[in-house]
């Protein structure tokens, strides 16, 4: 708790708080600080978070791992905790072997049917860097999408100042 307390977050591991109450507290935290000192604050607290994620993720993975392999040991396919039953499941990951193939598979299997095979495809199936260098034209490449900008607020390097030096006679 004290460590939070360095970076100007004194509710961050306040686990007892439930996520609703986290909130209202940070939001309530943040009305009352300066944009410039919160926004360095926040940045320290996204990356700490982050690595927590990450680690929380990690933590699940192994305790899964663990699980299986002591229900693999015992011969247990499933067992019951409370109102909830755990067992072991699979998952498949579809990965396309040779993506020009299987569209010309397509192509094949639906006659040129363009709608047919748009509805095979993923959401954003296209990478629109991809489509951009296709089309070589901006104004081409602009019908066939809706941009949008949103601004965001992003780290880096200070900018290097230049300095004009006076010039004699000018």
């Amino acid at each position: 708790m004290d460590e939070a307390q360095d970076i100007g977050y004194p509710l961050v591991p306040a686990f007892h708080l439930s996520l609703n109450e986290m909130n209202s507290a940070f939001m309530t935290h943040l009305s009352n600080v300066p944009a410039s000192a919160e926004l360095v604050r926040f940045w320290e607290l996204e990356s700490w978070t982050k690595q927590l994620a990450k680690m929380a993720s990690e933590w699940k993975r192994a305790v899964i791992d663990r699980w299986i392999e002591a229900m693999n040991e015992q011969g247990i396919n499933d067992f019951v905790v409370g109102d909830k039953r755990y067992y072991i499941g699979t998952d498949k990951k579809h990965t396309v072997r040779d993506k020009t193939r299987l569209l010309q598979a397509l192509l094949d299997q639906t006659g040129g049917d363009l709608d047919a095979i748009i509805n095979c495809l993923s959401a954003t199936a296209f990478k629109h860097g991809a489509v951009k260098t296709t089309f070589d034209d901006d104004a081409v490449f602009e019908t066939h999408y809706d941009i949008t900008t949103v601004e965001d607020i992003r780290t880096g390097s200070p900018r290097k100042v230049v300095k004009n030096l006076p010039v004699d006679g000018v």
